[in-house]
């Protein structure tokens, strides 16, 4: 089964992390780490406002925003993997949320660059894969098609942290009949 890394535009907004005066954050004494993101995006969900007009988007701090063009493509072509979270100050905008985890392959990616494991908090300041997205072979064996799934780590440093997004067999093409503009990149295992 086929996989790709899915990237889409960067919307130069944050979903929780510049909104103290609307957001509880919560930080790690020891490193200065964010300690309570799922709170943050919780809270987040009631006050986000979409920058721009798109069809998939990243936040600066790592959330994904899809429009209803999105969601249409996706219940059309009977897709899995995905939830949608309606955002009530950007209508027809949602948060994307991911149901299915697969490992990152941290034997066969060796050059991920980690930097500062925090004692207190347990993550790593930076996490930086130089260019190979693999996910555990055994998870390989079981993808399914027409299905998005996502990595088990954060990448990016202090803030600008994300999952990695894969989307399996069928969904670029039906992205590109469709005419929607997101880009996939496709994975393979060089040995």
């Amino acid at each position: 089964m086929d996989y790709y890394l899915v990237h889409s535009r960067d919307n130069d907004t944050c979903f929780y992390y510049d909104k103290e005066g609307q957001i509880q954050l919560e930080y790690c004494l020891t490193c200065g780490l964010l300690t309570n993101r799922e709170e943050a995006i919780e809270q987040g969900i009631a006050i986000y406002r979409k920058k721009g007009k798109y069809l998939i988007s990243d936040t600066w701090d790592g959330e994904t925003i899809v429009s209803d063009r999105f969601i249409e493509i996706y219940n059309k072509y009977n897709l899995k993997g995905l939830d949608f979270i309606a955002l009530p100050k950007s209508p027809h905008y949602y948060l994307l949320r991911c149901n299915n985890i697969v490992r990152y392959d941290h034997e066969y990616n060796t050059n991920v660059y980690l930097k500062h494991k925090c004692p207190t908090c347990n993550q790593w300041h930076e996490v930086c894969p130089m260019g190979v997205f693999n996910i555990m072979i055994e998870d390989e064996a079981v993808l399914e098609p027409d299905t998005f799934y996502c990595s088990d780590i954060f990448i990016g440093e202090k803030v600008a942290r994300h999952r990695l997004l894969y989307a399996t067999d069928n969904i670029p093409d039906y992205f590109k009949t469709e005419k929607g503009r997101i880009f996939f990149n496709k994975i393979k295992r060089t040995h």
